[in-house]
């Protein structure tokens, strides 16, 4: 068993163990169950005969609680075992530094898309055995899983890039409650009041939009509802929210980028950081 693999694996035990983390895969649960079967009864039990219902409910629950998972579950990944004084004896083993942040990195994601995953599949069984809710169309829902986990996955990068550059949990986990708040909160708000004040200001539309758009593909939290409203047409039911106007594909490969370029990003400066 190689060195990542080792890091890997142990990451993942140590997440799954956190008592921390239990407690959010359980409240997130929770909610599920009350936005989906609560939902749907306080609508006299149709409301969710248009999966546009459920669908939605869903992405509002997602943007604020996948956001708070990954950030909880990254912030002191490096910056811990630093202030510990753990991360230099660990490096002196044969561990490559990207090894090390790699393996943590992985061995978190995969504790996180496990738990994401397990709550899906366990709201959908519920779902299934409730007699009151009618069948829905199971196969249109595989858009809001999969960029759900690619939220989580972003997240988790930018949580581990502010390990990585910080020196103390203090520092990291104050900068992953600045973030959060940024993504889910105060962009959207700034977005918002932008896109008001320069209609009322007579700017052309295809300009707005142009700015809109861009404006999302900068936030992760708005490339993910943004690439639902694209890729799920029965999530009209969000259309009052600020979107863009490209496609699908577009706020996918954008996803990708906050996943991959916080990591990259994060593995240069671990390589020239001093321990």
């Amino acid at each position: 068993m190689n060195a990542l693999t080792m890091v890997a694996l142990k990451e993942w035990a140590d997440k799954i163990h956190n008592r921390w983390f239990q407690v959010q895969a359980v409240a997130l649960e929770v909610f599920l169950l009350v936005l989906v079967l609560g939902g749907n009864r306080i609508l006299g039990g149709s409301g969710f005969s248009n999966l546009a219902a459920a669908a939605g409910n869903v992405v509002s629950l997602e943007v604020y609680f996948i956001p708070m998972m990954a950030l909880t579950m990254g912030y002191d990944s490096v910056c811990g075992e630093r202030e510990q004084g753990t991360l230099g004896l660990i490096l002196s083993y044969p561990v490559a530094r990207w090894q090390l942040w790699v393996g943590k990195y992985l061995g978190t994601g995969a504790a996180l898309l496990m738990t994401l995953l397990g709550t899906y599949l366990l709201t959908g069984a519920i779902m299934l055995m409730d007699p009151v809710i009618p069948p829905l169309e199971w196969g249109s829902l595989w858009p809001l899983v999969f960029s759900s986990l690619g939220l989580a996955l972003a997240f988790l990068a930018i949580a581990m890039g502010l390990s990585t550059i910080v020196t103390q949990r203090a520092h990291a986990i104050s900068g992953a409650v600045l973030v959060w708040m940024v993504s889910v909160f105060i962009w959207d708000l700034g977005l918002m009041g932008a896109v008001m004040t320069l209609e009322n200001q007579g700017w052309p539309a295809a300009i707005l939009n142009g700015w809109i758009t861009a404006a999302m593909l900068l936030n992760p939290v708005d490339t993910f509802r943004a690439f639902n409203l694209a890729a799920m047409p029965q999530l009209s039911v969000l259309a009052g929210s600020v979107h863009g106007s490209v496609g699908a594909g577009a706020y996918l490969l954008a996803l990708a980028l906050w996943v991959g370029v916080p990591i990259i990003a994060s593995l240069a400066a671990f390589h020239r950081t001093e321990i």
